[in-house]
C-alpha cells in the first residue's frame, strides 16, 4: 500500500507540472506512464503498474476535462 500512496504522490505532483505544457505534451507524457506500467506488469510489479495505470487514467480524464475540443472525433 505504502507503494501505492508513494507513486500516487508522484504522479499527482507530475500532473501539477504538466499543466504548464500544451495538452500535446501532456498526452505524451501520460502515454509514457502507461507504456512503463505495461513494462512494471510484464515484470510482475502490480501494484506498482496499477498505480501508474490509475494515475494515467485520471490525468488522462483530467486533461480531456481541461482540453474538451483538443483532439475531438469529428
Amino acid at each position: 500500500m505504502k507503494c501505492f500512496l508513494a507513486g500516487s504522490s508522484r504522479l499527482a505532483g507530475d500532473f501539477v507540472a504538466g499543466h504548464a505544457q500544451g495538452p500535446d505534451d501532456q498526452y505524451v507524457k501520460f502515454y509514457n506512464l502507461i507504456q512503463e506500467a505495461d513494462a512494471m506488469d510484464a515484470k510482475a510489479q502490480s501494484n506498482q503498474a496499477l498505480a501508474k495505470y490509475l494515475g494515467s487514467a485520471n490525468r488522462f480524464a483530467t486533461l480531456q476535462k481541461g482540453y474538451p475540443e483538443w483532439n475531438a472525433q469529428s
